[in-house]
């Protein structure tokens, strides 16, 4: 849950920041990971490549784990179970 959880805020961009820079450079952005492993796949066009990996930069080391993103997550989670 943690890989998805970084995705949904950071210091300085919300989750609808995120998507609308990913969506502006036309990218994807996956996360994923388990116990002690943490995998992030992105797919976008060379020119803006830069751009992504800033984007990805702030989410790896500006998470800002936002608590009610959590419960979203962990309801959906209980839901689906």
């Amino acid at each position: 849950i943690l890989p998805q959880l970084m995705m949904r805020g950071t210091e300085k961009l919300s989750r609808q920041q995120i998507q609308d820079a990913l969506d502006n450079n036309r990218a994807r952005l996956s996360a994923s990971g388990g116990t002690g492993s943490l995998s992030f796949s992105l797919q976008t066009k060379r020119a803006n490549l830069p751009a992504v990996l800033d984007l990805l930069r702030q989410i790896m080391r500006e998470p800002t784990l936002p608590a009610e993103e959590f419960e979203i997550m962990r309801r959906q989670l209980l839901a689906g179970a």
